[in-house]
């Protein structure tokens, strides 16, 4: 059988775990929106949290569409690899631009994770300590977590985690245009 069989489940902030599981057929794309896929209904409010996919063999390939609204929009690949370390090419803070980060541990205990900013010299400029609890997320703006940060635009961000992650980094006009 070449077909594949896919979880998907959503964690959402409100503690709640939808999931759903589908064929893909081999060598054939698939597109649906999580709001039909998990039948959600327009509430007036954004339901927040992360994906996890799991697969149950190797082979899968792929991309998710991030929308705020109908001018913005974002693709990221499926993230397969969890690690301890990262390292964001760029920070963007300051004039009219900011730098969003989201993590994941989709591990079953705590994760210590520290924050180191540089700026384009390589001077450090910002530090940060926080925690991500087991089978949970941080999504947060720079700023939010370096308040004293200030603007800097260029530099690179270090991180470094107690267990396994997934992270990505995302840049938004403060205007959301």
């Amino acid at each position: 059988d070449e077909n594949m069989w896919v979880t998907i489940k959503l964690w959402t902030d409100y503690g709640a775990v939808l999931s759903k599981s589908l064929v893909l057929i081999e060598r054939n794309s698939f597109r649906i929106e999580l709001a039909d896929l998990f039948d959600l209904f327009e509430t007036g409010q954004y339901v927040t949290g992360w994906l996890e996919i799991v697969a149950d063999r190797p082979g899968l390939a792929g991309n998710v569409e991030l929308r705020l609204n109908d001018q913005n929009m974002t693709q990221l690949p499926l993230q397969v690899l969890n690690r301890k370390e990262f390292l964001f090419g760029h920070v963007a803070e300051g004039f009219g631009i900011e730098t969003g980060l989201a993590l994941v541990n989709p591990g079953a205990s705590d994760v210590d994770v520290e924050m180191e900013v540089y700026n384009t010299e390589g001077e450090l400029t910002g530090t940060s300590q926080f925690v991500i609890p087991a089978e949970s997320h941080v999504s947060q703006l720079l700023s939010e977590l370096v308040p004293e940060l200030g603007e800097q635009v260029g530099g690179y961000i270090k991180l470094f985690s107690s267990d396994d992650i997934v992270g990505i980094e995302l840049f938004y006009k403060q205007d959301l245009e």
